[in-house]
């Protein structure tokens, strides 16, 4: 769809305080951007027939003005009074709303799995019913947090992909309400197991699975007994709403996953999460540090960013006696510059929704220039493990 371009004048209140007529300029080609007055004074919005902006378009889209193109709804640039257009920044047409409802889930789990299921089935239809169109479930929701402990039997609990009975009933689930759901689960793939997300359209087809790439090992979290590092690499679904990115726990510590499924075309970034109290150290609480870095992701690529976590204290018998982790909570939702618009507290079951306009992201995002001015080929020292290239 073309946009409709609008001339604009100056109010007759300003004119007349500058000694001149009240007057509305013809349209004229736009000025040469050195000869362009870019000084904004009071103006009022008239509709106006059709014209060629493409002239001004071009200008705009060579010249960036402090780096940082200026960027409502539409942008609207002063080219000497003379043409004005309502295309959006660098060169861009701002199409019609594109407005995606997502959803945090976040609520502690039991250890007996169709309870758990259950309970998320339940707050997957309240979050659709409360507008949502893609719905998080937390990390391993299946069950207790089984990698406090480093226990043979937990193997039992991995489960192929293919067959899946939580899978197909979540397939189901999307299917009956239209929503996209991703979920976590403990994948077996023959002699390898994973910590893994399957992403479920909005019509229950499997769009593929993402294995965990960073895999925890300390005390309470001994993820690296159970999975083997994810093989997958970092990947975008093209789902019904959205392009969406996910990540897993572990992940959501290192800006380098989340740069990588920003630059792939990720709109939204989603982390499930199981992350709570430090068995070695009961008073740490690293819940406003976990926040604080997916804020940053969320700032740093301009897109909407999504973390679901469990809640409750959870106890594990190993041979040392139990184990046990307070999870914390304190699911959010951050919006494209970081800020977070919806909010759980560290106790209460929750369902988090919020909505996007990913339209008008997206020229937030190109106005800022953040990938267009990056340098990849001073990057490589990024892919060393030591900072020596």
């Amino acid at each position: 769809m073309v946009p409709r371009e609008i001339t604009l004048r100056r109010s007759p209140l300003a004119a007349k305080q500058r000694g001149h007529a009240p007057h509305r300029p013809a349209c004229r080609p736009a000025l040469p951007l050195a000869q362009a007055s870019l000084k904004l004074a009071p103006l009022v919005v008239i509709p106006a027939p059709k014209a060629n902006c493409s002239a001004v378009c071009s200008a705009v889209e060579a010249h960036a003005i402090g780096r940082r193109r200026l960027c409502l709804s539409f942008v609207f640039f002063s080219l000497g009074g003379g043409v004005w257009c309502s295309c959006s920044s660098g060169g861009e047409t701002m199409g019609p709303d594109r407005v995606v409802g997502v959803a945090a889930l976040q609520f502690a789990c039991s250890d007996d799995v169709e309870s758990n299921v259950s309970k998320a089935e339940t707050l997957v239809r309240d979050a659709h019913a409360q507008g949502a169109n893609i719905v998080l479930i937390q990390e391993l929701f299946e069950g207790y947090y089984f990698c406090q402990a480093q226990r043979e039997d937990y193997f039992a609990r991995s489960h192929p992909r293919e067959g899946h009975p939580t899978i197909e009933r979540m397939q189901r689930l999307a299917k009956e309400l239209g929503v996209v759901i991703p979920v976590s689960f403990f994948e077996e793939a023959n002699n390898a197991h994973y910590n893994s997300i399957v992403v479920i359209d909005a019509d229950g087809t499997d769009l593929g699975v993402y294995r965990k790439s960073h895999i925890p090992d300390g005390p309470g979290y001994q993820e690296k007994f159970y999975f083997n590092p994810g093989d997958t690499g970092f990947k975008v679904f093209k789902t019904k709403f959205a392009t969406i990115g996910v990540g897993i726990c572990w992940d959501q510590w290192f800006p380098e996953a989340a740069r990588a499924m920003a630059l792939m075309g990720a709109e939204v970034l989603f982390y499930p999460t199981a992350i709570g109290s430090e068995p070695q150290d009961g008073d740490l609480d690293s819940s406003e540090h976990w926040r604080r870095v997916m804020q940053g992701h969320a700032g740093a690529n301009l897109v909407p960013l999504v973390a679901s976590n469990r809640i409750g204290q959870e106890i594990i018998e190993t041979e040392r006696g139990p184990s046990k982790i307070a999870f914390y909570g304190t699911s959010f939702i951050a919006g494209p510059t970081g800020e977070i618009v919806a909010s759980a507290d560290n106790k209460s079951e929750k369902v988090l929704v919020a909505k996007f306009d990913l339209n008008k992201i997206k020229v937030k995002r190109h106005s800022w220039g953040i990938f267009r001015d990056r340098r990849p080929e001073l990057y490589k020292v990024l892919l060393t493990s030591d900072g020596q290239l």
